[in-house]
């Protein structure tokens, strides 16, 4: 298969983006049915042999010791021999002839086959299945997996810089720049849980000048942003040559091979407490890795006898991984997603080899393994390839970088996977605290011990961390540079805010929609308060109209039996609101309330006590006036019209 596939609307991808249930196109035609289906092939003949993956092969290219299946199960279970045939029933399954050279029995343990699957192999009734680890999908055919989250980018060290190189867009960027001697590089993902990357380098010592080893964030804007790292020393003295490190995600601690001095050493992450590891028996440590799940520590030795070895990560139980067959072993990496098989590159015998944990299954391919392959760098020119990391189909060239690169390095979130792992130290060393396989061991630093009748609590000082510079975290073009140990941001003309997160067309535009926002809702409201207005005067008109047919007690002076009161009262009403006021009956009994919707021209009751009340209607007004018959039984009486008289009681007035 192609390493690029071209796309209906012209743009390319690399062919592992293909039926993987994303449009990596833009266009859809790289998931289009005909092209994701699976094929439907061919049943093989009585003269053929059929292959596990479905391929049929012909018999007499069946244990030829080569692999013409594709998956080696054409050259797994050949019994050899010119009269030797099935009918020695030596198969558990499946038995095919092979005219006469032999035979071959057809089922196997696919998954103890190297190459069987990209990551983890699941053996099931009569076969096997592919599946992905932890923090990976499938993609493809089914057979390839991919890590989720953001495309893997290639951390690039160039002696005097680091650069980023992703590998869909094929662009570069420098993070970290100005230093000198940069020889290897690991990563912290996620650095203590602050969502931030944090780049750990060697600089080889020169002259005068002593080796070191530091440490930066890394940038995680990639919009073409400026996002320069601040490299911090982390103080570790007597450093000469580090070819090597490697950064223990889980136990967080820091690996690192100085070939000069011929040690292999750790420090925790801040560079605090540095111990002597590994410091006999050992010729010119190079390349280091580390395995958290495993509690191991691998390193290559390219000394007179090259070799690889290992141990835990305390140090202890070391053995000899690879004991021969090397000529200058260099880059060192572990497929922890597939069997955490140990990869190295060889640099003398122009080869990548790769091997068990337990140092069983040695196998050459053809050294960062990330995903479903294996990523490599040339000396002399500094080219960058990357090939299946089984070996299968062509290697492909991604860039040419110069002879200074020192290292390659896959960067990406699933790279160093923590899923389901969990550091066994809990606070309990007071100094450090190595992974071992199943648990810990504490550890002093170099030159102290532990207390007497303690294996926790060492006889050393303790030293306050290091400070580090903030991160740059400029967003859409800005450019960051550090001022008094802070990280600033120069944007670009239309952006602004602290990191340039802010569009200033978007402010104008939202400030001119805030006013006619506020500018309608001030018109609404007035509107508003017309219409009220406007409403509650036809409602008042309406009223006025209603009134003179009701009774008002407006104004009405206090009721009493004196007549002095009733002749002293404002005989006018009276349109002023005033509180109303309760009148008990049984302590004034001598007053009573006519109700005119209930009185009667020229009617006269008794009241309930005796009294008989009397109201004066004058004639022409009777029908205007109504008895309330809850409060008096009343006795209306018509009268000829009195003369007029300025003191007298308003028609519309009750008296009693």
């Amino acid at each position: 298969m192609p390493s690029r596939f071209r796309c209906a609307n012209g743009y390319c991808i690399y062919s592992g983006n293909l039926c993987n249930q994303k449009d990596d196109c833009g266009d859809g035609s790289d998931e289009k049915e005909d092209l994701c289906r699976e094929p439907t092939l061919a049943p093989c003949t009585l003269q053929e042999f059929k292959c596990t993956n479905g391929q049929c092969v012909a018999l007499p290219y069946v244990c030829d010791h080569n692999d013409n299946c594709g998956d080696r199960t054409d050259e797994i279970g050949c019994n050899f021999g010119h009269d030797r045939t099935c009918e020695e029933k030596l198969c558990q399954h499946e038995c095919t002839n092979l005219n006469g050279t032999g035979f071959i029995c057809s089922y196997v343990n696919e998954c103890e086959v190297h190459g069987t699957c990209p990551q983890v192999c699941k053996n099931t009734k009569g076969g096997y299945e592919c599946v992905c680890a932890p923090g990976y999908r499938k993609v493809g055919n089914g057979n390839q997996c991919e890590a989720e989250g953001a495309g893997p980018l290639l951390l690039l060290p160039e002696n005097i810089r680091i650069r980023k190189f992703n590998l869909q867009t094929e662009a570069y960027h420098d993070f970290l720049e100005e230093q000198e001697h940069i020889m290897a590089l690991d990563y912290d993902w996620d650095h203590n849980n602050t969502g931030l990357s944090m780049v750990y380098f060697t600089v080889e010592g020169k002259d005068n000048a002593a080796g070191a080893i530091k440490r930066a964030y890394i940038p995680t804007v990639d919009d073409n942003s400026n996002n320069m790292a601040a490299a911090v020393d982390l103080g570790i003295k007597y450093i000469t040559t580090p070819d090597g490190i490697a950064v223990d995600w889980v136990g967080r601690n820091l690996y690192w091979a100085d070939s000069r001095v011929k040690r292999i050493e750790v420090a925790m992450l801040d560079g605090r407490y540095r111990k002597h590891l590994v410091k006999t028996d050992i010729g010119q440590p190079s390349a280091v890795a580390v395995n958290p799940r495993l509690g191991m520590l691998y390193w290559a030795d390219r000394g007179t006898a090259a070799r690889i070895e290992y141990s835990w990560l305390d140090g202890q139980h070391r053995n000899v991984l690879v004991p021969d067959g090397l000529g200058l072993p260099t880059g060192l990496s572990i497929d922890y997603a597939n069997g955490d098989r140990v990869y190295w590159s060889d640099a003398k015998e122009s080869r990548i080899e790769s091997v068990l944990p337990s140092g069983e299954d040695r196998r050459t391919a053809f050294v960062s393994v990330f995903e479903d392959h294996i990523y490599w760098s040339t000396q002399e020119k500094g080219e960058v390839f990357r090939q299946d990391k089984f070996g299968r189909g062509t290697k492909t060239k991604l860039l040419t970088a110069g002879p200074w690169l020192t290292q390659i390095s896959v960067y990406q979130q699933q790279r160093y996977n923590s899923i389901g792992m969990k550091t066994p130290c809990k606070g309990i060393c007071s100094h450090l605290c190595l992974l071992r396989p199943g648990g810990y061991t504490c550890a002093c630093p170099e030159g102290t011990s532990f207390v007497s009748g303690s294996n926790t609590d060492c006889d050393a000082g303790f030293d306050p961390p290091p400070t580090m510079p903030p991160p740059c975290q400029c967003i859409n073009g800005g450019t960051c540079y550090f001022d008094d140990n802070k990280a600033m941001c120069i944007c670009p003309p239309e952006w602004q805010g602290d990191f340039c997160e802010i569009n200033i067309f978007g402010v104008v535009a939202s400030s001119v929609g805030i006013a006619i926002g506020v500018t309608v809702l001030i018109v609404l409201l007035l509107g508003g308060l017309v219409y009220a207005a406007q409403r509650k005067a036809s409602i008042m008109e309406t009223i006025s109209h209603i009134m003179p047919s009701m009774p008002s007690f407006r104004g009405a002076p206090s009721q009493s039996s004196d007549p002095s009161k009733e002749e002293g009262s404002d005989p006018g009403p009276s349109l002023k609101a005033e509180p109303c006021t309760a009148v008990p009956m049984e302590e004034e009994r001598g007053k009573s309330f006519e109700n005119p919707a209930y009185a009667a021209e020229g009617i006269e009751r008794p009241a309930p006590n005796g009294i008989t009340t009397a109201i004066l209607v004058p004639n022409g007004t009777a029908k205007e006036n109504i008895e309330n018959p809850l409060y008096a039984e009343v006795r209306v009486v018509a009268e000829p019209d009195p003369e007029p008289d300025a003191s007298a009681t308003p028609a519309n007035t009750v008296s009693v």
